[in-house]
């Protein structure tokens, strides 16, 4: 694998819907709201449209993709990124997946473990877990986490007004999911499961609101201010596992650092997979409850902002931060997996 020099954080939107699909926003909007927020990147995703990739590219200091969302036979969703072509509507699940992976693509199952909304009507989870060679899962989606549990206006009238409180984090089975595909990943000698954050955003809550809460934060190399050569490095930073999922409208998590410094290689500089004994450091922008995580179980717990912690233990790591909200500890930060072998 090739290792990059040195890599810095870039804070992004994934999966953002316009007035081409069922956003009530345009491609402007969308822009517009990434720009004032500062974001490096943001990528829109319409469903089975990809009329917007023409404005593909740099707008000021943020970088707009165009991928879509594909609807699967069984209503399932799936993001592809990287692509220059439309993917037929009501494949077969694994179809859509390869004919993404044809055109080298990355496939993100979308709200793979959603819960649905009784207010709202609204349920698509990822059904067909016999898929193989997808790159990656929306472990934590804004709009469905958002949604789940609406059961009458007055709560979605408090929610809409204070976001993070309707935030509860990623479906705990979906997590347990996760965890129980990487051991058995850890156990074939392949890397673990990238996963992503999602806004889902589609306007309802005006763009620059959404876009201000579930963001992913990549680690690539610095802006080459080459919309070729950077989207480049966002994708491979995604398919890679370079990146965290934070609800930034919970407290802005940029300056987070997650590093796992095996005796031949380091997460996330070399690859998610190192050989132990190892140390893992945590360094947090301000105090939380953080949690270290070996094959789902937590080893690890204090509030604090720095943690290194050493393992001589072989299976896959990773870390979870929460703050208190409203008198509440509240999801904040999940990082992609890691092997100690």
């Amino acid at each position: 694998m090739e290792k990059p020099k040195a890599l810095v954080e870039w804070v992004g939107a994934i999966h953002l819907h316009t007035k081409y699909s069922d956003g009530l926003g345009t491609v402007d909007a969308v822009v517009k709201a990434a720009r004032r927020l500062g974001l490096d990147f943001c990528v829109v995703t319409d469903h089975d449209d990809m009329s917007a990739l023409p404005r593909e590219g740099y707008a000021g200091d943020t970088l707009l993709l165009v991928g879509t969302e594909v609807t699967c036979k069984d209503n399932g969703h799936c993001l592809a990124l990287g692509i220059r072509r439309p993917i037929p509507t009501g494949l077969a699940p694994q179809d859509a997946i390869d004919a993404i992976t044809q055109q080298g693509g990355l496939s993100i199952l979308a709200h793979p473990w959603d819960r649905g909304s009784p207010r709202f009507g609204t349920y698509y989870p990822w059904r067909d877990w016999t898929v193989s060679g997808y790159s990656a899962l929306e472990v934590w989606n804004f709009l469905n986490n958002w949604g789940e549990g609406v059961t009458n206006l007055g709560q979605a009238a408090i929610g809409f007004a204070f976001l993070s409180l309707r935030l509860t984090g990623p479906n705990p089975a979906g997590l347990a999911h996760w965890d129980r595909l990487n051991e058995e990943r850890f156990a074939l000698g392949e890397p673990p499961v990238p996963v992503i954050g999602g806004v889902d955003g589609h306007g309802y809550f005006m763009y620059r609101r959404s876009l201000g809460t579930v963001r992913t934060h990549i680690w690539a190399p610095p802006k080459r201010r080459d919309p070729a050569r950077d989207r480049h490095a966002i994708l491979r930073a995604l398919r890679t596992g370079r990146c965290f999922l934070a609800n930034d409208a919970l407290a802005d998590s940029r300056g987070f650092v997650f590093q796992v410094r095996g005796r031949d290689r380091q997460y996330p500089r070399d690859a998610a997979d190192v050989a132990g004994p190892a140390d893992i450091v945590v360094r947090l922008p301000r105090r939380a409850e953080v949690r270290i995580l070996r094959d789902g179980e937590t080893v690890y717990r204090n509030v604090t902002d720095h943690v290194t912690y050493r393992t001589e233990r072989p299976g896959t790591y990773r870390c979870e931060a929460t703050r208190s909200y409203w008198g509440r500890s509240r999801p904040w930060i999940f990082t992609n997996a890691v092997h100690v072998r």
